[in-house]
């Protein structure tokens, strides 16, 4: 079984009308043939037709060979609320009924907000949601800190897993402007917010009160988590590499890792915690890109065995699926 742990979708009612659900500040302007959520100088989300359309979605799975994929909002989380979570996660559901051997539908919640708990329960016991998703940091909080603790209990009662999506942007002002400067300021940014959540974590207390949560994170952990494992202590044969191997898990999006960079990863992690992942539609012809997302997995130079591993087998323990 092949499946996509990093694949966007959302209501048609937030891509067309996301104007509605814009913070104070935001405005949303032209930009070549579409549109951008701006806040200030920065650029933060840019809805595409594609994060709706289903079915467009399920042929490109048939196209590329691939059997299920595991739907969130992405940066998009950065608006849920309490008042919108509960109309996405009904249309989350929804095309996961329409489509219940090809789509994980994930509950998207605000995990600082009181109810975010009591609609967790629901999303996962009522309408048959696969795990949870939010992103990097929310209200400037990242997933280490203790206001997570009521969700991440409820997260453990329920025995799902949290996909933890970047951020439009690092909610501080000086890292979103020191990573704008002269580069593409949110791959960047982002990709450094995603490196932070990931060291915070597993290095900070929170992650050892909730032992079995399993957490899966995008980008290879952002802007390369393996490099500066050594200098965390995550070594083999401490508590802290014991727990990134039973709790931390890490895919492949977006496309366009080079192999050596796949190879690293697969040996600073181990191929048990390694899962394919594509970010669509976030890249250019996204229909061809999810093919090559399962083909750098193919190309690398691992046992076959492993290879299932990144591309399913892991994924489909981790949903409860296949």
């Amino acid at each position: 079984m092949i499946i996509d742990v990093h694949h966007h979708w959302m209501p048609r009612e937030h891509v067309e009308n996301i104007r509605d659900y814009l913070l104070p500040g935001q405005t949303l302007v032209k930009k070549g043939e579409g549109e951008v959520v701006k806040e200030g100088p920065y650029e933060m989300f840019n809805p595409a037709r594609l994060y709706y359309t289903a079915k467009d979605q399920v042929r490109h799975l048939d196209e590329a060979g691939i059997d299920m994929a595991a739907l969130s909002v992405g940066c998009y989380n950065d608006w849920v609320t309490s008042a919108t979570a509960p109309g996405i996660n009904n249309a989350m559901a929804a095309v996961q009924s329409e489509y219940p051997r090809r789509i994980i539908g994930l509950a998207q919640v605000n995990p600082l907000e009181d109810d975010a708990p009591r609609e967790l329960e629901r999303s996962i016991k009522e309408l048959g949601l696969k795990g949870v998703s939010f992103n990097t940091n929310t209200r400037g909080l990242y997933p280490d800190a203790r206001e997570f603790a009521p969700l991440y209990r409820k997260v453990a009662e329920l025995d799902i897993p949290v996909v933890v999506h970047a951020a439009c942007l690092p909610h501080d002002d000086y890292m979103r402007r020191v990573t704008r400067q002269d580069i593409p300021g949110p791959l960047v940014a982002r990709a450094i917010d995603h490196m932070l959540v990931t060291a915070r974590l597993i290095t900070g207390p929170l992650i050892r009160e909730f032992p079995t949560i399993k957490f899966i994170f995008g980008h290879l952990g952002g802007a390369g988590f393996f490099p500066i494992m050594n200098r965390l202590g995550v070594l083999p044969g401490t508590p802290l590499y014991a727990a990134m191997k039973s709790q931390l898990f890490f895919d492949t999006a977006p496309v366009g890792w080079g192999k050596l960079a796949l190879q690293t990863a697969v040996a600073a992690y181990g191929a048990d915690n390694v899962v394919m992942g594509s970010d669509y539609p976030a890249v250019p012809n996204d229909g061809p890109s999810l093919k090559q997302a399962v083909q750098a997995i193919e190309e690398l130079e691992l046992p076959a065995r492993d290879k299932g591993k990144i591309l399913g087998d892991t994924a489909a323990r981790l949903f409860k699926v296949g």
